[in-house]
């Protein structure tokens, strides 16, 4: 610099960058690369009148991004609540029904009026326990919002006892053997529970995001709930039999399901 030059301004220093800003109270969009983020499901599905809750079902089965995030957001929260109720009952009664026709007729009817009590009964008896367990590992959903995602996993697990009904419907009529019929519907019904439970993880990895709980907690204690409700549905099946036999509506006996599975 030559002498008698004047000194450059200072340069006034690069403002920061503006902070950002995560909205968690919105899904997050396609950038997140999340395989969910890709389901939609189209509101005017919901305007399906009788085939409503088909369309509800279909949508758990195939888009169920779209409806967990409906779930969060609170939309047509009781729409989707009532039309996977109305369905999961109507399956676990048309599954009752061919499971009690085993037994005859009089059977059939019980045992359809039965099972949807032992299907949606136990997760209406283990619901608080799961608002509970989903709060210590951090959740942020509301008893309204735990309630849609329990239907979301007994939506499931009826739809696929519906897909094996006509299997069940086959070897009921075709064999006699009465320990087969009940090996086979408990194989049936625990394939279906697991598929329904699975769903859990992948809604909860989804929904904990759009809570602002970044962390993944551990699933042990989920874990634990999940055989705690395994155990109140086999209990439930266990109280509220003969399902497959012939036999009165209710006995009111009482028997631990332990000691029927095992014989004692």
């Amino acid at each position: 610099m030559e002498p008698g030059t004047p000194d450059p301004a200072p340069t006034a220093p690069d403002p920061p960058p503006p902070p950002v800003n995560v909205d968690w109270s919105v899904p997050p969009g396609p950038q997140a690369g999340h395989p969910l983020d890709r389901d939609v499901f189209e509101a005017s599905r919901l305007r399906g009148g009788p085939l409503r809750p088909l369309m509800v079902v279909d949508a758990l089965l195939k888009e169920p991004g779209a409806v967990y995030r409906r779930i969060w957001n609170g939309e047509d929260a009781g729409l989707f609540a009532g039309s996977i109720f109305v369905m999961s009952l109507a399956f676990a009664a048309i599954y009752g029904a061919l499971m009690g026709s085993f037994g005859g007729a009089t059977q059939s009817l019980y045992a359809a009026i039965k099972f949807p009590l032992v299907l949606i009964g136990s997760m209406a008896i283990c619901l608080p326990s799961f608002y509970v367990f989903s709060s210590i590992l951090g959740s942020k959903l509301s008893i309204r919002q735990t309630t849609l995602l329990v239907l979301c996993i007994t939506g499931p697990t009826a739809t696929l006892l519906m897909g094996f009904a006509p299997i069940a419907w086959f070897f009921t009529i075709s064999t006699e053997s009465g320990p087969f019929m009940a090996g086979l519907h408990i194989v049936m019904v625990g394939i279906a529970t697991t598929f329904g439970i699975g769903s859990l993880p992948r809604a909860r990895a989804y929904l904990l995001p759009l809570s602002g709980n970044r962390a993944e907690a551990g699933l042990g204690l989920l874990a634990v709930w999940v055989v705690v409700y395994l155990a109140v549905l086999c209990q439930m099946s266990t109280y509220l039999r003969p399902l497959l036999a012939p036999g009165p509506f209710f006995t009111g006996e009482k028997q631990l399901f332990l000691s029927v599975l095992f014989g004692g």
